[in-house]
């Protein structure tokens, strides 16, 4: 069934937060399409002295023909992480995905002659620096699609015209031509990626699993400050095809998940149409279903354009609440942010938010009714 085979390895998850990479969804699923075998790993857990042996062991197990990098962040939001370099040392949950990330291409490069190739959202954002600071073979922009389309050529030194690529030269970085990829038209999921996700969170369940990321939507039209999406997702919005988002889901269900994080931007950043279509196809799939096997589901959602009527059919469906970013009530503040709220429709938009009142669905869960008081926390503190 497959050409050929590649070890992808992250390096940069958080200790004090651990989340089962997307990208061990992602890049697989796009691998396969091009007959080609990822083999992940997920190097949490692991001291970085024992890195070198644990690698060589991945290596002798699988044969790849290739090592790839994920970096998914480059920083941290935690005060304590940003201290001296003596609390670096001593505290064994400061995130550095950057170090992190720096000290497994040194471990690799002494351990393997095999090319190493880096990509991920967090390099996307600082592709042209971090290929500087890393010194990869290969850097990835944005989607794996062309990579994997042109593997024998990459993997055999031919980098020219290959789209998303980076490569030094002659020790003069080149950056290819970039594109923005459209979501996968098939289905991500697997019951071998379903096996080994689920296997994550056993082996870290705190705070554990909370929904299987399921993409929906890629890019964004607006240029939040805050947001890197435009950067390397584009801001052209591609949705993906309704039919594929709701193959993963009876993939997920069928292996007894029913809790799914819809993946975007936003899930209405040009209007409701597709975001109400998709709440439409999961409330006949619902329907369809035996009580334990029917979904809830979230996600991040632009409130100004959901009016009550757009409420009822988003909660009629298993919605358990998006999340949005509110950074200013000052319209001064929001300009300077370039987000999209101003406070004559922001406003409006927070009471209809705050008075709304959902008929659960007979399928509610504890944990859904966890979700509803925190709804209830946050009107509350709106009012």
């Amino acid at each position: 069934m497959y050409k050929h085979k590649v070890l992808l390895l992250n390096a940069s998850n958080m200790a004090a937060y651990p989340v089962y990479p997307y990208t061990f969804i992602q890049v697989p699923a796009v691998a396969r399409q091009a007959g080609i075998q990822v083999v992940c790993k997920d190097l949490l857990g692991i001291p970085q002295e024992d890195w070198g042996t644990a690698i060589q062991a991945l290596i002798e197990l699988h044969g790849p023909e290739m090592i790839l990098i994920t970096l998914r962040n480059t920083d941290s939001f935690v005060l304590k992480d940003y201290e001296s370099d003596k609390a670096k040392q001593t505290d064994g949950n400061g995130y550095f995905p950057i170090e992190s990330t720096q000290a497994l291409i040194t471990c690799l490069r002494a351990v393997t002659h095999l090319k190493i190739a880096i990509g991920g959202f967090g390099f996307s954002l600082l592709a042209y620096e971090l290929m500087h600071y890393f010194r990869p073979d290969v850097g990835m922009f944005g989607g794996a699609e062309a990579f994997f389309s042109n593997f024998e050529a990459i993997r055999d030194g031919h980098y020219a015209g290959i789209a998303n690529l980076l490569y030094f030269q002659a020790d003069q970085l080149i950056q290819n031509p970039y594109t923005f990829e459209a979501p996968l038209a098939g289905p991500e999921y697997t019951s071998q990626v379903i096996e080994e996700m689920m296997a994550f969170y056993n082996a870290f369940p705190s705070p554990g699993f909370d929904g299987a990321p399921v993409e929906v939507i890629r890019g964004c039209s607006h240029v939040c400050v805050f947001c890197a999406v435009p950067h390397v997702k584009g801001r052209q919005v591609q949705y993906r095809h309704l039919a594929a988002v709701m193959a993963d889901i009876q993939i997920l269900v069928d292996q007894g998940i029913t809790r799914i994080y819809m993946i975007s931007a936003e899930l209405n950043p040009d209007g409701n149409e597709f975001m109400l279509q998709l709440a439409d196809r999961i409330r006949a799939f619902n329907a369809a279903q035996a009580e334990g096997q029917r979904i809830t589901w979230y996600g991040a959602n632009y409130l100004l354009t959901l009016e009550p009527e757009a409420y009822e059919r988003l909660y009629a469906s298993g919605f358990t609440g998006g999340l949005f970013d509110i950074t200013a009530l000052d319209d001064r503040n929001a300009r300077a942010m370039h987000t999209p709220y101003r406070n004559q429709t922001l406003l409006k938009a927070l009471k209809t938010y705050a008075q709304y009142r959902k008929i659960q669905p007979a399928f509610m869960t504890e944990r859904k009714k966890n979700g509803l008081q925190g709804r209830r926390q946050r009107r509350r503190a709106i009012r």
